[in-house]
């Protein structure tokens, strides 16, 4: 089995993170927790959507599942992606 090579990002408490805290190398995780679907947010995709001064955790209900079609059941962390 290959091991991912992305890390966990700590950018704060998680009630404090904004989206203008994310660099480009970021990118949100997210989990459903009712159908276990993870999926992914680029940092280009919020700052398309959304204000830099917005809180993520403020976003959470919503976060939509795109394989249960669930809102409120999402889990979010930040990664660092390895940019090859």
């Amino acid at each position: 089995m290959e091991q991912s090579a992305n890390k966990e990002v700590v950018l704060g408490p998680k009630y404090l993170v904004r989206i203008s805290d994310m660099r480009p190398e970021h990118w949100l995780r997210m989990y459903c927790r009712a159908c276990r679907h993870v999926g992914f947010v680029t940092l280009d995709t919020l700052r398309r959507k959304r204000k830099p001064y917005e809180r993520i955790m403020h976003l959470e209900p919503m976060f939509l599942c795109r394989a249960c079609n669930t809102r409120g059941q999402v889990e979010w962390w930040v990664e660092r992606r390895d940019l090859k």
